[in-house]
This record gives C-alpha cells, structure tokens and sequence, in this order.
C-alpha cells in the first residue's frame, strides 16, 4: 500500500492487525514447541546464553530465563547485569512494554478472556497442577475441563507430566510450558488495572508472590538441565530425570535420575531442590529427603542422594552431590557449547 504524500488533520491510519494462528506463529512457537529436543529446534534462549549475553551472574541469569521464558525479544529488553527486581523494575515501567502485554498476544490469538483455556491457564499460574484442583480452581465442569486440558497439552501450551518411578502410574500433574509465559499469568494477566498502577505498586504486586513462584518454576529448569546432562551421558546411571509423587502428594521427591529403560525404569539417584535465599540444605531437609527415599517405588537404601540448592549445603558428604547456581548454566556450555545461543528451554523434555 502506498502512503499518501501529505497528511492533515481529517486523515485517518487504519492498521489491520492479522491475528490468525499463522501470522503469530513465531510468537506461538514459544509456547508450541515442535517435537524434542528443543534446545536444538527452538529459537529461544538458553540460560547461559542470556547471561553471557546480558552480562548477569548466574543466579540473574537463571531468574532472567524464568521471567523472559528465553524469548529473544525479552531478553534483548532485560538490563545489562541486572538482577531480577532491578530488572523488573525497569522491565514494567511501562505498563504497555513487551513483558507486560506479550503474555496477551500470544493467547489472545487462541482465546478470548472469558474463554475456558484462560482460567483453566490462570489456575495453573497460581500453583494447582493435579486435574480435580485445576478444575475446582476454574469452576469448570468435568467434560469441559477434559477437553480444554487436551486441545492445551496438544497446542503446547501445557505439559502434562507423570511422576517418575519403577512403578507406573497415571497420576497426571500439569504446568504451563513456557516460565514466561506462567509468570505472565500469574502476575499480570489478573492485574486488571495494571496500566494504572504506579510502577511501585507494580512491583509490590509481583513481590508478594515471588518467592514461591521461583522455586516452583526453577524445579522445571533444574530438571531439564540435568535431564539433558544425563541424556548426554553425562550424568552416572542416568538417563533422565524426573521427579515423584503419589496420588495424596504426602510424598513428593524433587529429583528422580533414571536408566533408559521407559517401561520399568532403574532409580540411579533420587534428590532435593532448595532455592531459598541464605538458606543452604542442612541435616533437616536431608531427613526428610532420606524419608521420602523410601516411599519411592524403586528407590533403595543405597541409592544416592543429589542435592541443587541456591545457598550450597551444610551436609557435606552425606550427598552424592550439590550443585548451585553456577553448576546449572555451566551445564548449558557442557551440553551443547556450540549450539547456546540458539538453544530453548527444552521445556517438554523435563519429565515432571
């Protein structure tokens, strides 16, 4: 279209906005990814990319691939050695900025606000990942909710995951693939008055949730990093990883390590996730580890015991290893030092 010579006041710009799934197909490819391994396919970016990138240490540059999802256009926005709150602080300044409405493009090309998918979306956001509480969280009926859960889980939105033992099961927990696109969720999508907010009450709105949402989105990261170490053969006795828990949840073990095998899997390690500010793994969180290893199908006496925490550890020996911060995106440049720039989060491949 050819733009007029002149414009006065009587003109009018008419911009028509394309919102079909194939005009937003490299937006909805964050959130729809192909089949694995991602980190090869994906454009999106790897943590230890944005942190060479961004010039982040790595305790920033793991929480920058939480709250960006690895998205170029995200990342590219995020401020050189910025920590996560000063980061934020510049990132929703302005309450129309990439991070604050990306979240809406990407699933207002699918679904309208009242549609099902969004609450059923906004539940997960909010912590409920087993199917009966999704739903109740959602208010949405039995059928409707089956449905809504599959047409997600087919798109890639979602990811359904099973817990990871010598035992079967079919007890499904779900999860928003995309960490950006959770936190979207989570922080933003139900400020209805977010534009008017002033940027410090912006802020204290995501502060009162923060701390809980990084440890539940860091346990997806923790084990896809270590899921593709092990597939790499890097990881002893392991194959992958996963994590474990029985129907009631009265057990949950963050860190399962398995063989090959997919029908009855060998336990090679089973372990813990602390990601709390100054607080290293001591012999308390230890016990309750050892407690679990034993409710876990598969698991032995003798299995060991691997812990990744962000403030180190106070066991010593007792563990088969710890590993922090650091550890994680050093793992990146094992895995792949050729590909980390072009590398994604492999989402789908963390088994839990």
């Amino acid at each position: 279209v050819e733009a007029p010579s002149a414009w006065d006041s009587n003109s009018v710009l008419l911009v028509l906005i394309d919102t079909a799934p194939t005009a937003l197909a490299p937006l909805i490819g964050a959130i729809q990814p192909p089949t694995p391994p991602l980190h090869l396919q994906l454009g999106l970016m790897d943590p230890l990319h944005i942190a060479t990138e961004r010039s982040l240490d790595p305790i920033a540059g793991l929480d920058a691939h939480l709250i960006t999802g690895g998205l170029p256009a995200l990342v590219a926005a995020w401020p050189e050695g910025a920590g996560a709150q000063a980061a934020l602080r510049h990132l929703l300044a302005d309450p129309l900025a990439p991070t604050a409405v990306l979240g809406e493009l990407l699933l207002g090309a699918r679904y309208g606000p009242d549609a099902v998918a969004r609450h059923l979306i906004d539940a997960m956001a909010h912590g409920h990942s087993a199917r009966t509480a999704i739903g109740l969280a959602a208010g949405v009926p039995t059928a409707t909710l089956d449905r809504t859960l599959k047409e997600l889980t087919e798109s890639g939105i979602v990811t359904a995951t099973l817990p990871v033992s010598a035992r079967p099961s079919k007890e499904t927990r779900y999860r928003i693939t995309n960490p950006y696109l959770d936190f979207w969720a989570r922080f933003l999508a139900s400020a209805g008055s977010w534009a008017t907010l002033t940027p410090t009450a912006r802020l204290a709105a995501i502060d009162a949730g923060w701390e809980a949402w990084r440890v539940r989105t860091i346990a997806h990261l923790v084990r896809t990093t270590l899921g593709l170490i092990a597939a790499h053969e890097r990881l002893p006795g392991a194959r992958a990883v996963g994590s474990y828990w029985n129907r009631s949840e009265t057990t949950r073990v963050d860190l399962i390590g398995t063989d090959a095998d997919p029908q009855r899997p060998s336990i090679a390690f089973v372990g813990a996730i602390k990601w709390v500010p100054h607080e290293p793994f001591h012999h308390t969180d230890l016990a309750r580890v050892l407690a679990a290893r034993d409710r876990v199908p598969g698991a032995r006496e003798t299995t060991p015991i691997v812990v990744v925490s962000l403030a180190g550890s106070n066991v010593g020996e007792a563990v088969a290893a710890t590993l922090g911060p650091a550890d994680l995106l050093a793992a990146w440049q094992a895995i792949a030092p050729s590909a980390s720039g072009a590398a994604g989060t492999a989402a789908r491949q963390d088994t839990s």
